[in-house]
């Protein structure tokens, strides 16, 4: 019987990533995406235990918690098979004993599951943070993170953003406009086209508060019709040099830290993504009294079953009074005076 190691788990995830960077098989897209799975969902749950007791009913918690779509919590329960089927060739975990092989039960966000929850735990940026963000950002950044808070933009959709797409206030419409109409789709390899948004109701205008729209004509100020808003060199931003500009602002403000994994790649702990940009969003659509239907509309989903789909944990928050993120909404300060308006 192969003797089992006790390894932590944060060590050997470090290890195995460095693996995975040297493996040509795997594309690049599909191993940032298990680096963003075990980055922003996996770590924080297991980096105290040692692999090898890890237990099937600690994936099944870490699966409920998951503020997310099923079938994302299936892909980071997927990432986690993959990891310790890695675990196995390394004698850290007994092959009958993996953990990861344990049957999963699928439980879909709305349902009374996340009820028996005690808080969500998508970190999410607290109400503080936001505001923070919104104002004292600056540059490429300012633009970025402006997009996600006061819009609600998916990443793809805010990369293929043009001047052109910027409407005015007209005699119909009292507040000027995003027209969402295109997105990079994802082709192979690392490479990406424009093209419609991710679903047909994905195409859609969003509405702009004083700040936005202040934030969007200092950046489009000097720029031509058809040039990209978030741009480096006239060229549009890539997925990764997005989230990495939008993170590196976050520890210069001191939010979260940067810090370099043995593998050589970098981490930033404590710092917030798109989708969690996307996520206060919403969450402040819903204190806002926003219904899940004109939420749908905002974000560009087909349905409101689908935004039940993906924000109802936020929803069951707001219906139990729970003392969790935002709190202290005024309508005094320039993030409410920004959302008030999107309801006008």
């Amino acid at each position: 019987m192969r003797k089992l190691i006790d390894i932590d788990f944060r060590t050997g995830i470090h290890i195995w990533l460095a693996d995975l960077a040297q493996d040509k098989r795997l594309p690049a897209k599909k191993r940032q995406t298990m680096e963003g799975h075990i980055e922003n969902h996996v770590m924080r749950y297991f980096c105290d235990h040692t692999i090898s007791r890890i237990t099937g009913d600690d994936l099944q918690r870490l699966r409920w918690s998951l503020t997310c779509s099923a079938s994302l919590a299936g892909s980071i329960i997927k990432t986690l098979r993959t990891f310790f089927d890695y675990g196995v060739t390394k004698h850290w975990v007994a092959e009958k004993a993996n953990p990861a092989l344990t049957t999963i039960a699928v439980v879909h966000p709305v349902t009374k599951w996340w009820r028996a929850q005690p808080t969500h735990l998508l970190a999410m940026p607290s109400y503080v943070q936001l505001q923070f963000l919104a104002t004292h950002s600056t540059g490429l950044a300012r633009t970025a993170l402006n997009l996600f808070i006061f819009a609600g933009l998916r990443g793809n959709e805010a990369r293929a953003l043009r001047k052109r797409h910027l409407k005015s206030v007209t005699k119909q419409h009292a507040l000027p406009r995003i027209d969402v109409c295109t997105a990079f789709k994802s082709q192979e390899g690392d490479s990406f086209i424009e093209g419609p948004p991710k679903t047909r109701a994905g195409q859609r205008f969003v509405f702009v508060g004083p700040v936005l729209n202040e934030t969007l004509n200092t950046a489009s100020a000097t720029l031509a019709p058809d040039d990209f808003i978030l741009n480096l060199d006239g060229e549009p931003l890539t997925h990764w040099e997005l989230d990495r500009i939008l993170r590196m602002e976050q520890v210069r403000l001191g939010i979260g830290a940067m810090l370099r994994l043995p593998n050589g790649a970098t981490t930033f702990p404590g710092t917030f993504g798109i989708r969690h940009l996307r996520h206060a969003f919403v969450a402040l659509l819903i204190f806002k009294g926003f219904a899940d239907r004109d939420i749908a509309e905002v974000v560009g989903h087909s349905s409101s079953v689908v935004t039940l789909d993906v924000y109802g944990y936020l929803f069951e928050l707001y219906e139990s009074a729970a003392p969790t993120w935002p709190s202290n909404i005024s309508p005094d300060n320039d993030i409410d005076t920004d959302l008030w308006e999107l309801a006008a």
